[in-house]
Order: structure tokens, then sequence, then C-alpha cells
């Protein structure tokens, strides 16, 4: 259990009775940061029953060790406790006297979770969507208006003016905006000039795609994906060599180096079976890219799902979080097919959505 968004304890609910003899010895958790003393308690009918203790790290979890025999049947709560933060808040007046007995209330403004969504030039026209979505996300990527193939169809005529409408009008509600994608690994998305160009031709029009679009939308993005799946596919290190990806972020983090520049891949946390994009798989990536000279850099997970396998997802990102990284989910959607009801399906999204907030 990850007890990142806990304060003195977190409640597990029970989903059966403790049953007579039965002996349970350990648990797994995790804390959001630091290392903090963490208690499993059982609340029973006939009182509280402490089972074990462990001192819990943030980026992996961490084996509790313990356990309880069960002395009598019945119903049961279990408790993950830790140590309350302390927070003194000081009520003064306009002379700056202290207020005794003042009631205070604390209002959330803005998630600090960054919730989003993607959007495409259609919604600049359509009031209706604009309400819809200005109203529920804080976060957004652009589906393909900053896509190399969208912004330079031919070569040297380039076309922003989709991704700068984009670009105002998230400015305009307060909206951050993710930079999707700088380059693209897969050969069926290049611009329809690109394959053709000799391996010289292709540095300098990787190299001037890197500095136009970073260079125009600097200060105006949250992050970047510089190399877009580059686990699965390798068009530019198949023509320009295996330095190609930590090229790319070394440009990348020379034209906005307070920036974090993120990989993309889908199936590391979706699918065991896709050795190629496996966290292993991953962190040899973003290790390999670190020791050519890229930095800033952060982990992206497409997060494409069809039935989320969440125990899988879990070890996953633990498997990535040892990297110390930032991590986000940057493109989640689970399919909904004729044995997944809609209630289901929002279930297993939010369950999704649940364990990657506990891992920021």
């Amino acid at each position: 259990m990850n007890l990142a968004g806990c304060f003195s304890n977190c409640k597990l609910d029970f989903c059966a009775d403790l049953c007579l003899g039965v002996d349970l010895d350990a648990a797994w958790v995790q804390v959001s940061e630091g290392k903090i003393p963490v208690r499993a308690v059982f609340k029973t009918v006939g009182g509280f029953k402490h089972a074990g203790a462990v001192i819990a790290e943030s980026n992996c979890w961490s084996m509790m060790k313990g356990g309880l025999t069960v002395d009598e049947s019945g119903p049961a709560e279990l408790y993950f406790e830790k140590h309350k933060r302390k927070v003194r808040i000081h009520v003064t007046d306009k002379q700056d006297k202290s207020l005794a007995n003042a009631t205070i209330s604390i209002v959330q403004k803005k998630l600090s979770f960054p919730f989003g969504s993607a959007i495409n030039k259609n919604i600049l026209t359509n009031t209706a969507y604009q309400n819809w979505f200005t109203s529920r996300f804080a976060v957004t990527t652009f589906e393909n208006e900053m896509k190399w193939y969208t912004n330079e169809p031919s070569q040297g005529r380039e076309d922003y003016s989709a991704a700068d409408a984009l670009i105002k009008f998230a400015q305009q509600h307060g909206i951050s905006v993710r930079g999707h994608t700088v380059l693209w690994e897969d050969p069926r998305y290049q611009p329809s000039w690109v394959p053709s160009l000799s391996a010289s031709q292709l540095s300098t029009a990787v190299a001037n795609r890197i500095s136009s679009i970073m260079k125009r939308y600097k200060g105006q993005v949250i992050g970047w994906d510089v190399v877009n799946e580059n686990l699965h596919f390798s068009f530019f290190e198949d023509k320009l060599g295996p330095k190609e990806s930590a090229n790319a972020y070394k440009i990348a983090k020379s034209i906005d180096p307070s920036t974090t520049l993120f990989l993309n891949e889908y199936n590391t946390i979706e699918d065991s079976r896709d050795g190629a994009a496996s966290p292993t798989a991953y962190v040899n990536k973003v290790r390999s890219i670190q020791s050519l000279g890229g930095s800033n850099l952060g982990v992206g997970l497409e997060s494409h799902f069809n039935v989320p396998d969440l125990p899988y997802m879990r070890s996953a990102i633990d498997t990535l979080g040892a990297l110390g990284l930032p991590m986000w989910l940057t493109e989640v959607d689970v399919q909904s097919g004729p044995n997944q009801v809609r209630n289901f399906t929002s279930f297993v999204v939010t369950k999704v959505l649940m364990l990657g907030e506990h891992h920021t």
C-alpha cells in the first residue's frame, strides 16, 4: 500500500472476515518521500491488534514482516499508520493581532496531481467542448498539432498555425501543455520527404527540427517528449547511429535546459509479454542516454490498456522509480470491449490513475 496521500493513517478495506486460526504474516508498503515508520493495525470487534512495523521508504516497496494469529472470527479493518505531519496555522487580523478560537476552512483551488487529456484543433471552434474541457483538466497534450509531419509537411515549409492557436487557447484558460512530440522513431510517422534523405541530410534535418519547435515553444510547455517510442522503433538510430537518441536529448537540453525531457513508450506497464519495452529495457535505455550525455530526463508511460494488470503495473512502476526521475502516465486509455461494461471500465481507469498518483 502506498501512503503518499495519507496523514495519520490509511485504511484498507478488508474484503473478508478474519477467520479463527489464520496467520497473516506480511505486507508491502511505500511512502512518498524519505523514510517513515509505518505500523499495521487491525481494528476488530474486540479492539485493536498490532500486526507489524517497518521503516518504509520512497521509490521502493518495503516488506513489513510480522503478522497476526487470528484469535477470533469476525469483520476487521486494516490500518497502516504513520506519524502525522505537523501543520501550524497562525491566524491574525489586519493589525497582526492573534485571533483566538478562529474557525478555519481550507478550499482546494487547484489539483496538485497533473490530470489532463488530449485535444486537437477542433476544440477551437466548439464552445461547448471548450467549456466542458476547461472545467475539468489542468494539463493537455495536442494530438497531432506538434508532430513533425504536421509542422513541416514539405521540407523547409513550416506550419505551426494550429499549434500556435492551441497554445494560446491553453494559456488563456490556465492549462499547462506537454510538448508532444519532437521526434518519433516509428518509420510510419515521418514527414513524407524524410525517408529519402541521406545520412548527412537527415542529421541536419533532425537538428533543425529540434531547434525549430523547441525554440518556438520554449517556456510554454511543462515537458517535452523528445524521442517517442525509441524502444519499439529505431528509424533515426538505424540511419544515424546508436548515439542518435542521446544526441537529440543533448540538443534539446541546450535549447530548453529547465524543462523535463521525456522518453515516451507503450507497453512498459501495460503488457508483460512485450520484452522490447519491458521496465528493464526502459531503465537500460535511460541509463544509456545518460551515459552518453543526455540529462534532464523523464519517464513517459503511454498507458494504453486492455484490461490492466494492476499488480504488474505497480511492479513495473517500482522498477522505473529506481531511476529517480519524473514519471508521467502520458496517454491513459482503457479499451472497452464486449466483456467490459461501462461501470467496470470506469472503475479500472480510476484504479490506474490512483496507482499513478500514489507514485508521484
